[in-house]
């Protein structure tokens, strides 16, 4: 393939990256959520303990974003820290903070399941494995470069 040909395709994939950021930002907008406390709902709703440097590696958030919004949800009694080893605390849902989170994202993930169900009619589940090896090269690249 030629240089405009990649330079095609990665035209391609930065302007879907762009249109899903851009969706779920009009979503969350939307459902009065602030655009970083859904990615914080959608990462804690997992069910799995998390401490906040693992969320800010995970989802890009900066840690203190992630700060204040913990703040935010324990203080309304939809979140606990709990120990971690080293200087880290855990961050989970409490009961109400799961019930919060779910019904506060139960439209986005009908709607995330609807767009998955109608890809895999033509396409195998291995896109996002594609999708994510292209991730992890191009950050590593740009990291590199940064350095």
């Amino acid at each position: 393939m030629d240089m405009q040909g990649k330079i095609d395709i990665i035209t391609r994939l930065d302007l879907a990256i762009n249109r899903l950021d851009g969706a779920y930002y009009v979503w969350a907008r939307s459902h009065r959520l602030k655009e970083n406390m859904l990615t914080l709902l959608y990462a804690l709703d997992d069910g799995t303990p998390h401490t906040q440097k693992q969320i800010c590696e995970d989802w890009l958030m900066p840690k203190t974003t992630v700060n204040t919004l913990v703040k935010e949800l324990t203080e309304k009694g939809y979140a606990v820290l709990e120990n971690a080893p080293g200087k880290e605390k855990y961050v989970s849902l409490t009961e109400t903070g799961s019930a919060y989170a779910k019904e506060a994202l139960a439209k986005l993930y009908s709607a995330e399941i609807d767009a998955v169900d109608s890809v895999l009619e033509n396409f195998s589940p291995d896109f996002v494995d594609a999708i994510e090896r292209y991730a992890d090269i191009l950050c590593g690249k740009l990291k590199t470069r940064n350095e």
